[in-house]
């Protein structure tokens, strides 16, 4: 068996709220978008407002192309709506991973320490938390 085109890892809490945000990471990630919002042109950084496959409109953006895309899509955070993507990015050939490192789902960190502070700002509960972690 093959390894997985792309996997597909949820960033936000699996809690209702109003925006989820679902990341693709891996080989093939423009083309799996391209799929799901029938877009083809995904320069990295142009956000874009589209149609997930009849599901939901909501922001999609590729952070990174080549062979270790990153992509973010941005549905409404309704727990439905996040699995029917879910589903479907899972019927175009990607592999549901509930966690990734904090390197992989913050490509923005500079080292590990920072991803890991990045990941417990996402999941912090309360904003005195944050304000802990930013010192």
């Amino acid at each position: 068996m093959s390894e997985p085109a792309f996997e597909i890892t949820l960033a936000t809490p699996q809690s209702p709220g109003a925006v989820a945000i679902v990341q693709l990471h891996g080989r093939g990630v423009p083309k799996v978008l391209q799929d799901l919002t029938d877009r083809n042109d995904w320069p990295p950084g142009r956000v874009r407002l589209v149609s997930f496959s009849g599901i939901d409109e909501g922001l999609a953006v590729v952070l990174r192309d080549g062979e270790n895309a990153i992509a973010q899509v941005m549905p409404h955070g309704g727990p439905h709506v996040v699995r029917k993507i879910i589903d479907r990015l899972i019927a175009f050939g990607g592999t549901y991973a509930a966690a990734q490192p904090a390197r992989v789902m913050y490509p923005e960190a500079e080292s590990e320490l920072e991803g890991d502070v990045l990941a417990a700002i996402a999941r912090a509960a309360s904003p005195r938390a944050i304000d802990l972690l930013a010192a």
